[in-house]
């Protein structure tokens, strides 16, 4: 055994041993759970600038969030309506291994950041359960035990009942949790504890303590005479203590890197574990399972939702609510769930009637659709004790069976589990108002009808159709992929039946860009060319353009015309220029120059193969221009011919002969570019780019940096960190990260987000048949590496092509929010029209859009670190959609989903129906 393997050994000895639980005795009966970790809570986080304790001394790190809003004082209270905070089950902020493939658990209670996804600046947990009483005096001996970082006060319906780490007289939001021992923080030699140097030192003995110190635990009987009859809320504080001096000295001394702070920072304010518990079930409704029978329960429309879900029995149902501007869409939803199968699953809305009844939206102009378990989410699963799968994909017919779900592990009660969505398409000529509908539910063997309220504001502002957005969506359609993952024939009639709900969902969200590939085995994985070439009796080529025509007739059906046209006529494989700022590792898989793959027709046979037609040189070059020519014909034709790039540069470009030689047959047409760092040209040859999404973005401002202004087409490529055909479908985006990335992008330096991919689903196979993979980046000749990183798919296949999703609604939604902030911004930037506003009706818009930027940029700051870095700056990057952006922006997710979005979006929507008022715009 290695030295490091031995070394490891020791610790998950070690761990075992400090962490196991002592026997149970055999006379022992064992308590009965109430409450416990695994029920579904309520949550409400409070973010605030971490402290530290010199000497007597409290100072505070500087952030750029600052302090979020407390809760309410009344939020111990059981009347206290808190519906709007996270609804959450399990560990908030779960495990993540990381080092040397450790036990969850383990790192779970050590508080490492890395690991659990939290912040330092978490200065503030409330969480709220709810159990049954029958009868106050027959309960025994209830009593709470809790596992924690920091400090813990608990209340029983209003009342305190007890607390623990906490001085008697600390109260309040900012109140502190008694500080930890050095030693939690810090080796003897002053070096922080759990750094990447400390976890490889051999018989390292001080980790294990420090990490055993700073989980907490308090048992605190409940009274009682606390207790009443029906239901009752247990209330639980988390307060962080504040941190050692020198953490934070130790950074700033050694200059060390953002991404080490993370292996050894951990976050003073967390919840590990919490357990209500009695000898006897007498007196008591436990709940820590799921109910029998039926059951509805709300779910923000933005709160993703697992098939392993359950209601909480002590909720009542409350309204669907929607929040919207006429001309847009805008969704809500219910979750139907039961112990056994459901079958005969229907929902019926009915017409939206405004309140003072002298308006109607008519039913016909909303979707009833319902969710299936169609993926998977990290972060959001890993709550569970069991695999969990995300409700993403949408269907407008509601399943014929919703069965239980079969979990191997674990001890969790499965059932059957349906959201019912609800989607309004306000008309533009909707009258503003609130209005209100009725969702009615029926299912076979349910007593009867289940009947939920649903609400409906529609402020007066008019959206513009998603193909006039101005935040660019460069999303890319895989056609192959389609046509492999239903296996049939590429670019038949009934491929193209399936490709129609491809380009639907991308017009759905004013997707701008469309992707034809003139060359095989591109980066994209394609295997034919969108326009065949067909060898003429004297040595001449003809061309069969209707894959290509065909498609784009699709595209401007469903999307308008596309704002850009992505002619694909290079990969690294036709000869490369500008490698010497490029990465060793891209280098080293530069191929030689090859001649040029295109896919040839036999009009005989009707079999198309690959052949070639030498390089891009004066002996091809009458091939090209005829094909051009002709090419150039049909886009016209559509109105695109003024709409194209030349495709696809990457870190990498061609050489200067290939740009001159589409430079002479495209003259004045630039050319698309994806890579790392933004780029004027296309290096030395001083081609220029028309377009470019590229990962690493600049530094993003406190304030507004108006991205959207830009005079280029620069966009973020936000991606996952999986390669190419490894990406597997949940290496996709988070529904708050989708909701979200249009409106951070153009408050920061970018018009809008790229590269990513719509439809690249698992369909190539390994030895045991199982698809693995897709196809982008297949091809070792085409395979761009890290720029290979990128989201596969947005949604999944259906039936009948690809499905409508939750995450494709957010994007919508997103999109329309931020076409909102363009406007007012554009008004407010504009000294004329900012002069038409009365000052009142300016100052309003201008709050109400710092209230947006200040909400983001908790998003933009690296939470993790937040207050201990070097380099306190807003950050955005291409890592954003997938596992990095979703383990690094948990605390963000749980945040934002309680920070009142809802109500920003209804000030975002009434300010800019006041300012068209104001400027008579329509």
């Amino acid at each position: 055994m290695t030295k490091r393997w031995s070394v490891a050994w020791t610790i998950l000895v070690l761990c075992g041993t400090c962490f196991s639980a002592e026997p149970t005795p055999p006379d022992r009966v064992d308590p009965v759970a109430i409450l416990n970790t695994s029920s579904f809570w309520r949550v409400h986080y409070t973010l605030r600038p971490p402290v530290v304790r010199d000497g007597r001394e409290l100072r505070k790190l500087p952030t750029l969030t600052g302090e979020t809003p407390a809760p309410p004082a009344e939020w111990t209270r059981i009347d206290f309506n808190d519906s709007k905070w996270t609804r959450t089950s399990g560990k908030l902020f779960p495990a993540r291994s990381f080092i040397w493939k450790m036990d969850r658990s383990v790192l779970a209670e050590s508080g490492i950041i890395a690991s659990n996804n939290s912040s330092p600046a978490l200065a503030l947990i409330c969480l709220r359960g709810k159990f049954g009483v029958t009868d106050p005096a027959a309960v025994k001996s209830l009593k709470l035990s809790l596992a924690y970082h920091g400090g813990a006060v608990v209340y029983l319906n209003g009342r305190e009942v007890g607390r623990a780490d906490m001085a008697g007289d600390a109260a309040g939001p900012g109140a502190l949790a008694e500080d930890y021992p050095r030693s939690a923080f810090l080796r003897t030699d002053g070096s922080p504890v759990m750094s990447e140097v400390s976890v490889s030192r051999q018989n390292d003995t001080q980790a294990l303590p420090a990490w055993k110190s700073r989980v907490r635990r308090a048992t605190i009987p409940i009274p009682n005479d606390a207790l009443r009859k029906g239901t009752n809320l247990l209330a639980v504080e988390i307060h962080r203590a504040p941190y050692h001096p020198r953490v934070r000295e130790w950074i700033r001394d050694k200059d060390v890197p953002n991404h080490i702070i993370p292996t050894f920072l951990w976050a003073t304010c967390g919840l590990l574990s919490v357990k209500l518990e009695s000898p006897s079930p007498t007196g008591l409704t436990p709940n820590v399972e799921r109910p029998k029978g039926w059951q509805l329960w709300n779910s923000q429309v933005m709160q993703q939702d697992f098939d392993v879900d359950w209601g909480d029995p002590f909720e009542r149902l409350r309204p669907i609510r929607l929040v919207g501007s006429r001309r847009g869409v805008f969704s809500g939803k219910v979750i139907v769930g039961r112990d056994q199968p459901i079958t005969g699953l229907k929902a019926r809305i009915s017409d939206f009637v405004r309140k003072d009844g002298g308006a109607k939206i008519a039913a016909s102009a909303v979707k009833v659709r319902y969710g299936l378990p169609t993926g998977s989410e990290p972060v959001g699963a890993a709550r569970y004790p069991v695999p969990a799968r995300l409700f993403d994909g949408l269907i407008d017919a509601a399943p014929a069976l919703v069965d239980v779900p079969s979990k191997s592990t674990g001890g969790w009660s499965s059932g059957a589990v349906c959201p019912v969505w609800v989607t309004a398409a306000v008309p533009a000529d909707a009258a503003p108002g609130d209005y209100h509908a009725k969702l009615t539910i029926t299912a076979e063997d349910a007593a009867g009808p289940f009947e939920v309220p649903v609400q409906l504001k529609v402020c007066s502002w008019r959206l513009p159709e998603p193909r006039e957005f101005r935040t660019i969506v460069d999303l890319i359609q895989s056609p192959e992929s389609v046509a492999m993952h239903y296996g049939v024939a590429t670019y038949g009639e009934e491929h193209f039946q399936l490709l129609e709900k491809s380009l639907e969902r991308m017009g759905y969200v004013g997707n701008w860009t469309v992707h034809i590939p003139l060359i095989c085995q591109t980066n994209l994985g394609n295997e034919q060319s969108m326009v065949r070439w067909i060898r003429k009796p004297d040595g001449t080529y003809r061309f069969d353009f209707s894959p290509m025509d065909r498609y784009l007739n699709l595209a401007v059906k469903h999307m308008g015309k596309p704002r850009i046209v992505f002619l694909i006529v290079w990969d690294f494989f036709l000869g490369t220029a500008g490698q010497a700022g490029v990465h060793p590792q891209i280098q080293k898989i530069i191929p030689g120059v090859e001649d040029i793959p295109i896919s040839m027709l036999d009009e005989a046979t009707g079999k198309v193969s690959m052949g070639t037609v030498g390089r891009y040189d004066e002996k091809g070059k009458a091939n090209w221009k005829a094909l051009v020519a002709e090419l150039m014909a049909h886009l016209k034709k559509r109105g695109l011919d003024k709409r194209i790039l030349v495709a696809m540069a990457n870190d990498v470009y061609p050489t200067a002969e290939i740009v001159a030689f589409w430079k002479e047959l495209l003259p004045g047409v630039a050319w698309g570019r994806y890579g790392h760092f933004e780029e004027k040209t296309l290096g030395g040859t001083g081609a220029p780019i028309g377009y470019q999404a590229h990962a690493f973005a600049p530094t993003w401002g406190t304030r507004p940096m108006y991205g959207w202004k830009r005079p280029d087409r620069t966009v973020l490529f936000f991606r996952t960190n999986a390669f190419g055909s490894r990406a597997k479908p949940w290496h996709s985006m988070p529904w708050d990260v989708a909701r979200l990335l249009a409106e951070i992008n153009i408050q920061g330096p970018r018009r809008g987000f790229g590269r990513i991919g719509l439809d690249f689903w698992p369909v190539l196979t390994n030895v045991r048949g199982r698809k693995v993979g897709g196809i982008q980046g297949r091809y070792p000749k085409s395979f761009w590496r890290q720029l290979d990183m990128m989201v596969p798919c947005l949604v999944p296949p259906g039936p009948d092509g690809a499905l409508a999703t939750g995450k494709l609604e957010m994007m919508r939604e997103g999109l329309q929010e931020t076409e909102a902030r363009i406007f007012l911004e554009s008004v407010l930037t504009d000294p004329r029209r900012r002069g038409k506003l009365p000052d009142a009706l300016a100052d309003k818009a201008e709050q109400v859009l710092d209230e947006r930027m200040r909400a983001l940029v908790v998003n933009l700051e690296r939470q993790q670190i937040t207050g201990f870095t070097n380099r306190m700056q807003p950050w955005m990057d291409g890592y954003g959609a997938g596992d990095f952006r979703g383990n690094k922006a948990a605390i963000f997710r749980q945040w934002y989903l309680t920070s009142g979005w809802q109500q920003r979006s209804e000030k975002l929507y009434n300010v800019a129906a006041d300012v068209a008022a104001a400027l008579d715009h329509p």
